[in-house]
């Protein structure tokens, strides 16, 4: 089921705008300790069950463009072929292909619906590759929708 509603959308897009210019904090999961950085909590409570949510944002991992405004086209990588630990994506910003970034799940808890991305490499993306990750969270609300908590 494929979930492109603009809730996620502006969701997505107001993460990407806010953390543009900022990388993980150390004490969020970074890679290195050398370097101090900004957290940013971003979060959006939709009527989209969380399983379908769950599907949209991680089952379906290498399809990221599908649903986010700043992502010209996605693709899996390295024979991954479906949202899991260790698939990786690759992640177009411009129709020429010269703005992307290469992604990994490096945290999968499907029970609790929490994933954990990581920027391996960029190209003309302002990211620092060794400290840019991201906590995606679906958390069900009591109505039967759902909360999307990305933290980075």
């Amino acid at each position: 089921m494929k979930i492109k509603t603009l809730a996620l959308s502006a969701l997505l897009l107001s993460t990407a705008s806010a953390v543009a210019s900022i990388a993980v904090a150390p004490n969020a999961h970074a890679q290195s300790m050398e370097k101090k950085y900004r957290v940013v909590e971003v979060s959006r409570t939709m009527s989209h069950s969380p399983q379908a949510l769950w599907q949209a944002v991680a089952g379906d991992y290498g399809n990221i463009a599908n649903s986010h405004p700043q992502i010209v086209s996605s693709e899996y990588q390295s024979g991954s072929l479906k949202g899991e630990l260790g698939a990786e994506r690759k992640c177009n910003f411009d129709g020429d292909n010269k703005s992307w970034t290469h992604e990994r799940i490096v945290g999968w808890d499907e029970a609790n619906m929490v994933m954990t991305n990581a920027v391996i490499t960029s190209d003309n993306y302002p990211l620092d590759a060794d400290n840019s990750r991201a906590i995606y969270s679906v958390i069900p609300t009591a109505d039967g929708g759902s909360t999307f908590k990305l933290l980075t």
